[in-house]
């Protein structure tokens, strides 16, 4: 679920809050905040031991947030979960960009993120023309509501699947050998 939180958030707040300046600006401006308070809260804090645990928590966290989003009806209330929702997305986005530097060869390295960014630049406009559609046909509520939920399910999965686990560690570990991930 790589919904462009930008777009999704102007539309969403368009149709149930107010298509006025202040509140887009608003939307915009707090979501800054929230980047800038995860950013700062990631380099102080650097997350937890192991970096799987702070993508599943950074995810499970963003699911949650977005869900909640979908479902709270004040405009206030819904700023304070889009600033805390744009901190786990910091999380998540951090910790994959640290697994991604951690673990690719120095001359492989240029060629990792090439890709990883033309992946994410690639999706945002799949993003937007689905979402967007599914926009016009159902309620925004509960496509936020069962994104959240579907990113949730992912993290559960990922966390209780052996297999799952196993697969992780042999790409994110030292030594890609199974079992010997002490440190992520």
């Amino acid at each position: 679920m790589c919904v462009p939180a930008g777009f999704l958030a102007t539309l969403f707040v368009s149709r149930y809050y107010g298509d006025t300046y202040f509140h887009i600006t608003l939307v915009e401006v707090i979501g800054f905040l929230g980047m800038m308070a995860g950013g700062l809260l990631i380099s102080t804090w650097g997350g937890f031991k192991r970096h799987t645990k702070t993508l599943l928590v950074g995810m499970v966290s963003f699911g949650l947030l977005a869900t909640l989003m979908g479902s709270v009806k004040n405009f206030y209330m819904y700023l304070v979960l889009m600033a805390v929702y744009e901190v786990a997305l910091t999380m998540v986005q951090t910790v994959s960009t640290t697994l991604l530097q951690e673990n690719s060869t120095p001359e492989m390295s240029g060629r990792v993120f090439g890709l990883f960014g033309a992946a994410y630049s690639s999706l945002l406009p799949i993003d937007m023309v689905v979402f967007g559609l599914l926009a016009d046909k159902t309620s925004m509520r509960l496509l936020m509501v069962m994104s959240g939920g579907l990113l949730i399910l992912l993290a559960v999965v990922m966390f209780m699947d052996k297999s799952l686990q196993d697969l992780f560690n042999f790409y994110f570990c030292s030594g890609n050998e199974l079992g010997h991930c002490s440190q992520r």
